[in-house]
C-alpha cells in the first residue's frame, strides 16, 4: 500500500496498487499553478468563441467573464433529443462543434425544420418570454455545447441583446397561408 493524503482531506489515507504501476508526486503549488492556468486557457478560449457572435461582441470585459464563469459544458451524442417543443425553458444552448436539426410542429400540423451549426445558439426564445419550448432539438451529429442556466442567463443576460432576433422570429412565415416561402434554416425559435 501506498501512503497518501486524499485532496481535500485532513486524513491520510492508504491506495493500493492492484497491478505494477508508477507513481508520481506533483508539488501542491506547481499542480495549482497548471491548473489556475488551464481554467484561465479555457475562460479566454470561451470568452473568444462569445465575442464571435454578434450578440454578444457588445458585452464589457466584466459581463462576459461572468457569463462564462457560469458557463456549463454539456455533449449529446448523435439522435439525441436535447429539447422538446412545448416543454418548460430551463437552459439556453450554445453549439461550440458539431450540428443540430430543429423541427417545429405548427398547430395546422405542418412542420418545419432547418438545421443549427457551431456558433448557433437556442433556447432564448422560451428563457426571455417564459413560454413553452417552440421546437424540437435534436443532434444531427455528435454536438458540444456551452450552457447556461434559467436563472443564469436571467441573471447575466440582457434580453435587449436578443431583441433584433426576437422581433425576427415574431415576423417569420410560420402559418399556412405562407407554406410556400422559404424558411431560414438557422433559426431554431426555441
Amino acid at each position: 500500500p501506498i501512503p497518501c493524503v486524499p485532496w481535500q482531506s485532513q486524513t491520510s489515507g492508504q491506495v493500493k496498487a492492484s497491478e505494477d504501476s508508477k507513481l508520481f508526486a506533483v508539488h501542491r503549488l506547481a499542480f495549482r499553478t497548471a491548473l489556475r492556468n488551464m481554467v484561465k486557457e479555457q475562460g479566454s478560449r470561451n470568452q473568444r468563441f462569445l465575442r464571435s457572435i454578434q450578440e454578444f461582441s457588445q458585452l464589457s470585459d466584466e459581463e462576459m467573464r461572468l457569463i462564462d464563469m457560469a458557463l456549463e459544458p454539456m455533449s449529446f451524442d448523435q439522435g439525441a433529443i436535447i429539447l422538446r417543443q412545448d416543454d418548460d425553458g430551463d437552459r439556453f444552448f450554445l453549439i461550440i462543434s458539431g450540428a443540430c436539426t430543429w423541427t417545429k410542429k405548427l398547430p395546422s400540423g405542418i412542420e418545419k425544420s432547418g438545421d443549427l451549426v457551431m456558433g448557433d445558439y437556442f433556447g432564448e426564445r422560451a428563457l426571455i418570454k417564459e413560454e413553452k419550448r417552440a421546437a424540437t432539438i435534436i443532434a444531427k451529429t455528435s454536438v458540444n455545447m456551452l450552457t447556461l442556466s434559467k436563472d443564469d442567463f436571467t441573471e447575466l443576460i440582457s434580453g435587449e441583446i436578443f431583441k433584433k432576433k426576437l422581433t425576427e422570429y415574431d415576423v417569420l412565415p410560420f402559418s399556412e397561408d405562407h407554406k410556400k416561402e422559404k424558411v431560414p434554416t438557422a433559426w431554431p425559435l426555441v
